[in-house]
């Protein structure tokens, strides 16, 4: 039954978007002029392109129509838990792409369900805090001082730092969840915290950023805000390892020769040390130079295996030597051992 306006007006629902209803012709061109045009997309093109987010958000409205109370984004009225999440700093949800296609268009930036102003972009809080977080870091590399022995005026600065990158974050940006993961997990500006570095890492990893993937794969790998679970470090090291990550091809090669969260395989772990040592990642070069010295998973070749540690500078050798990898066999050590990689990438853009 169609719905009625006021005066027993029979309405009619918009022919595209099905959302909007209209008392005759001449009011629907009157809103199409005024701007419907821009926002009325049919239901089969509603679908966010992107990743799919880690869990749904709760309701923040207590509007009373069917579409809010399922979770769904108020804008393309598909379900939250099948995109990526940004939420406003008015409290309300939407779908990243959605958002981001609304600040596309010339109309005023406000939410859509409440028309607060909507906050700066997230990449343009995130270079904003970075330049800001840049100049404290500068202050603490010059006087040789910690990260917990700011003065005042830098704690303040770093309290700023961390409400902008939040903001981004919670916005679904994924290089300010991943750089706020950073922060957690290094004590910088913030309290150490691994649980909380975890929680961001793993909304970053969900969209695909393969730094925050590496350090979630470490985390499970240690169990540091998590518990240790190797198959999960296994599947999260391969995730950045096919976008090329070597650091994370390296310690999956780690997991398959110790058997750690896979079933051993020797040529399985010479293949992620071979993509990690073609770009010149040195405990790779060394422990596929060990794999050729000693036949796992290759063929026996010495000159090979001399070629590869020749590559090793030479200071680094004694090193890998104590800690990588024994004689006899290919990276013996466990993910906790000093083999696994604990790097932490630092870029911010």
């Amino acid at each position: 039954m169609a719905p009625n306006g006021r005066n027993g007006v029979t309405l009619k629902p918009c022919a595209k978007c099905k959302v909007t209803d209209y008392c005759g012709r001449a009011c629907q061109t009157a809103h199409w002029k005024a701007g419907h045009k821009q926002f009325c997309v049919a239901p089969e093109e509603r679908v966010p392109q992107g990743p799919p987010a880690m869990q749904a958000a709760k309701p923040t409205s207590k509007d009373s129509r069917s579409s809010f109370a399922l979770n769904e984004c108020p804008v393309c009225l598909d379900p939250l838990a099948s995109g990526a999440l940004c939420t406003l700093p008015c409290a309300h949800s939407f779908h990243v792409a959605c958002v981001e296609k609304l600040r596309k268009f010339g109309t005023k930036q406000v939410c859509p369900m409440c028309r607060v102003e909507l906050p700066p972009a997230p990449k343009k809080m995130l270079d904003d805090a970075w330049r800001r977080y840049e100049k404290v870091a500068r202050l603490v590399h010059i006087d040789k001082a910690s990260w917990g022995s700011l003065t005042k005026a830098q704690k303040r600065e770093m309290d700023e730092v961390v409400r902008i990158k939040r903001g981004a974050a919670e916005q679904g940006y994924d290089r300010a969840q991943f750089n706020l993961g950073l922060m957690h997990e290094r004590g910088q500006g913030v309290k150490q915290d691994d649980v909380q570095a975890t929680r961001w890492y793993q909304k970053a990893a969900d969209q695909g950023c393969e730094e925050a993937q590496f350090n979630l794969g470490n985390n499970y790998a240690n169990g540091r805000g998590v518990k240790q679970d190797y198959a999960e470090a296994t599947r999260w090291f391969r995730k950045a390892a096919e976008q090329g990550v070597a650091d994370a091809q390296f310690n999956l090669g780690l997991m398959y020769v110790n058997g750690r969260g896979v079933k051993r395989d020797d040529a399985e772990a010479t293949r992620w040390y071979h993509k990690a040592a073609e770009q010149g990642f040195d405990k790779a070069q060394f422990n596929l130079g060990l794999a050729f010295e000693n036949g796992q998973g290759v063929k026996k070749d010495y000159v090979e295996a001399a070629r590869l540690h020749r590559k090793v500078p030479s200071k680094y050798m004694s090193k890998l030597s104590s800690t990588s990898v024994s004689r006899n066999a290919v990276a013996p050590a466990s993910p906790s051992d000093p083999s696994i990689v604990r790097c932490f990438f630092t870029l911010f853009l």
